[in-house]
């Protein structure tokens, strides 16, 4: 019984780990890209100008909700006019809000919309998922190795020369 028990913690440990590796490594590149991003970038007001809407249809027609993919419009510290469509989109954007904007000096063009939110929640989201799966997984793999042992030091007492052919007395009175 306990064999098999570790074999499914064993089992069931390397299936969370083997998919909450790949949403951890994914966060950690999306927040290396965010980090990497926001080191030397101006930040400054924009507005949004346009929204490209995109539509999520449900089954039902009339379930129907849409996201603002937003163009926005700001003014560099040089005093060009830069427009851009973000790759963040929202169903809270609407046209004419303000939105803070980063951007490199040297490449005002490739700007980003710098809330928490479009630069925190890819992040935020994958690493959630795979921290919590590589913690599961971690916590599988200490209970089957704990299992393992307890069982292996079972197996070394029952076949010590020093153990008594039947268990040992519990108290009480024997019954004859």
């Amino acid at each position: 019984m306990r064999r098999a028990a570790t074999f499914a913690f064993g089992l069931v440990g390397g299936i969370f780990l083997l998919v909450g590796l790949p949403f951890a490594i994914i966060a950690f590149f999306f927040y290396t890209s965010s980090v990497d991003f926001m080191q030397g970038a101006v930040t400054t007001q924009g507005s949004i100008i346009a929204c490209n809407m995109q539509y999520d249809s449900q089954i039902n027609a009339q379930l129907m909700s849409s996201t603002c993919e937003p163009v926005v419009r700001f003014r560099t510290q040089q005093g060009e006019v830069i427009q851009f469509t973000s790759n963040f989109s929202s169903s809270s954007m609407n046209e004419g809000d303000e939105v803070p904007v980063s951007y490199h000096p040297a490449h005002p063009h490739d700007a980003r919309i710098s809330s928490f939110i479009a630069l925190w929640l890819l992040p935020l989201i994958f690493g959630a998922i795979g921290g919590v799966m590589v913690l599961v997984a971690i916590i599988l793999f200490v209970i089957a190795i704990v299992v393992a042992l307890r069982r292996r030091r079972q197996v070394a007492y029952y076949n010590s020369p020093y153990t008594p052919p039947y268990p040992p007395y519990s108290g009480g009175e024997a019954r004859y």
